[in-house]
């Protein structure tokens, strides 16, 4: 009762700062997918997708609000396994000298803490795999938990009354049957996690297996433990084969082109995501991150409480048995923090995600925080464990119980002050305005060649679940580096691809070859990219007209040839003007819109230093950036054209961006040169 009810307050919560539409980064595919029964991007997530594709179709809101919410409802029932999985590891651990009080004051304040941390409180909000994942892990260590109370306390001094069961396992016999089928559940939810997000799996099962085999060893014989691990094996294959049809059936973006077995391997193990193998200067960076999102995310005084579990005997007398387990409980949960720094280090996230690969080691610091507390709660030295559960006790106890009582309302306080700005998206529109002020204005049949995925993830959502735009023809530059694309782009914009056959087939025939990792011709890829690009801007200038994106012009692997093109600011895009076209006239941008854009913002992420912006944070940087460009683009021209035009647009936009001095100057430097 007492996890329901924190589930149920951890859901209130998050569904008070949920994001009402969609998010920057991936969501806007995700959703696409989910609303597809469909692969998305590597691995391809199938659990997830089958889950939120019946979450979809609940008739409640709009898809993606109801994906949004399917997040909050998984990180909300996450914290409220993690309260179980806390007190069941504390009873596991206690060998019946701690009171039940106690326990389940520990783990809550443990639940209280992890649920107002930013890593949880991040992936509730908005459409991501992550969520899903979290519950998953929390929900195995709970079951692992629950039967390893039914066993760990018995190698030490037990009940005076030990049932039948408890005798058995005393005797080294087979474990209760209950103690068996929890920790059965156990295994098949960790392994299925492997079919949702493998990568932050992995560390969950190795630390499980260790806990398991230092509080419960007989359990990992058991045979209904390995008739769950043949099980959730199988299921996971399962729901991975299942990828295979839900390709051939997908209207949408088939990501991976998954056919038969080798292209599904070569997606489940994410292939196009290989060199992401960090260098040592980038597991530095990370490293910090790592513990930036433990230490202040979580909050200091939530690593306070963890030293306290580290190193800080248990209060009481208990018998050398029990205090040998919460050393090992301590350690477990320990090395399951290490094994996360492990992943997070070797396989280098992009900044938007890489906090996501952190979760594991979040539990892992929760459940320490958890420890921490039922040893300050505990009697002091030389205190009996009656005193205890009677609420009295000696002086040094009832500073022990305070200690414990400012580090966990501290440790709230700070997660509630620090994270609440970073982690509530109850506002964020973000995703649809940028879509909407970047492609609405556009002519029938225009061309849009973007590099900017904050962009072109949530136009897929809007252009294939809500019809937006379907007129334009918006490509994404980077995805003509894989194969199965133009099967898309074939597909979805067969007038253009006819029009451009003989540059299309040509490029296609070596990026497949170069995709699928086959002998390729290097010398011929970019002159043929080039021409293919240049024959789609020629027809979308035809139509009405060609565009890029601001992205695009910035990007290391296109402004080299994309700086030839003779192009002229025109709102959030740069048109690709014709020979002695006249500019496009000078449009003030949206003053309220920029203004919410910056509103998470730090004033030195506004000058291009991002040291001090939260890595989640950065896509907002890089959708506002696109702004400033803009802006700056425009106070160019106006420069170029002399007479009152300068003044004119720095006084328009001084209001709504502070940095124009700054922008005039540079402009101005720009134009004398």
């Amino acid at each position: 009762m007492t996890a329901a009810v924190a589930a149920l307050a951890a859901f209130g919560l998050y569904v008070w700062t949920a994001a009402p539409d969609l998010t920057l980064v991936d969501s806007g595919e995700l959703a696409l997918a989910a609303v597809n029964a469909a692969p998305a991007h590597p691995p391809g997530f199938p659990l997830w997708v089958a889950t939120a594709h019946l979450a979809t179709r609940l008739p409640l809101a709009s898809p993606v609000r109801l994906l949004n919410l399917l997040s909050a409802l998984a990180a909300a029932l996450a914290a409220g396994a993690l309260l179980i999985a806390g007190e069941r590891l504390l009873a596991a651990v206690g060998g019946g000298h701690d009171g039940a009080r106690r326990r389940l004051i520990a783990a809550g304040g443990g639940a209280l803490l992890f649920a107002t941390s930013l890593n949880p409180w991040t992936w509730s909000a908005l459409t991501e795999v992550y969520a899903l994942n979290l519950l998953l892990a929390a929900a195995a260590v709970a079951c692992f938990a629950t039967a390893a109370a039914a066993i760990g306390p018995l190698a030490g001094a037990g009940s005076a009354k030990p049932s039948a069961g408890r005798a058995e396992a005393r005797a080294g016999g087979e474990p209760s049957p209950a103690a068996a089928r929890w920790a059965a559940v156990g295994v098949l939810l960790g392994v299925l996690a492997l079919a949702n997000h493998h990568a932050t799996a992995v560390p969950v099962l190795l630390a499980l297996g260790l806990l398991l085999w230092g509080l419960a060893p007989r359990l990992l014989r058991h045979r209904l433990v390995g008739g769950a691990l043949a099980a959730g094996g199988a299921a996971t294959a399962a729901l991975y084969l299942w990828l295979i049809p839900a390709t051939a059936r997908d209207p949408g973006l088939r990501w991976g082109g998954i056919d038969g077995p080798s292209l599904l391997l070569r997606h489940v193990l994410g292939q196009q995501y290989r060199l992401q193998l960090g260098g040592a200067g980038e597991a530095r960076q990370v490293l910090g991150e790592f513990f930036g999102t433990l230490f202040f995310g979580c909050g200091l005084p939530v690593a306070a409480l963890v030293v306290v579990a580290l190193i800080l005997p248990g209060g009481g007398r208990p018998p050398e048995p029990a205090r040998r387990r919460t050393r090992f409980l301590a350690a477990a949960l320990l090395a399951l923090v290490g094994l996360n720094l492990l992943l997070s280090v070797l396989y280098v996230a992009g900044p938007e995600d890489r906090m996501a690969y952190d979760l594991p080691a979040t539990i892992g610091w929760c459940l320490l925080a958890a420890l921490g507390l039922w040893k300050l709660l505990g009697p002091a030295p030389g205190a009996g464990p009656a005193k205890t559960e009677a609420g009295g006790g000696s002086a040094a106890t009832a500073r022990r119980r305070a200690t414990a009582l400012v580090m966990l309302v501290g440790g709230v306080a700070w997660n509630l002050w620090a994270n609440l700005p970073r982690a509530a998206l109850r506002e964020e529109r973000s995703a649809r305005r940028f879509v909407e002020e970047t492609l609405g204005g556009l002519p029938d049949g225009g061309v849009v060649l973007t590099t900017e995925w904050n962009l072109y993830a949530p136009y897929l959502y809007l252009r294939h679940v809500e019809g937006y735009r379907s007129d334009l023809r918006v490509i994404d530059l980077l995805l003509l580096r894989r194969f199965w694309y133009y099967d898309y782009l074939e597909r979805e914009l067969p007038e253009l691809v006819a029009a451009s056959r003989r540059e299309f087939d040509a490029f296609r025939e070596q990026v497949t070859l170069f995709d699928l990792g086959r002998p390729y011709d290097r010398r011929r890829m970019q002159p043929l990219y080039e021409a293919l690009v240049a024959r789609w801007l020629e027809i979308g200038q035809a139509a009405g007209g060609a565009y890029v994106d601001w992205t695009s012009r910035e990007h290391p692997q296109e402004a080299s040839w994309m700086r030839r093109l003779p192009l002229a600011p025109d709102g959030l895009l740069l048109t690709v003007a014709a020979p002695g076209a006249p500019p496009p006239p000078i449009t003030p941008k949206d003053a309220a819109n920029l203004a919410y854009l910056r509103s998470r913002l730090t004033p030195e992420a506004l000058t291009g230093d991002l040291s001090n912006l939260p890595p989640r944070h950065h896509p907002y940087w890089r959708v506002w950036r696109n702004y400033q460009l803009a802006v700056e683009a425009s106070l160019l021209l106006a420069a170029r054209r002399g007479g009152e035009a300068l003044e004119e647009r720095r006084r328009a936009y001084a209001a709504w961006y502070p940095e124009i001095d700054l922008a005039v100057e540079r402009v101005r430097a720009q134009s004398a040169g």
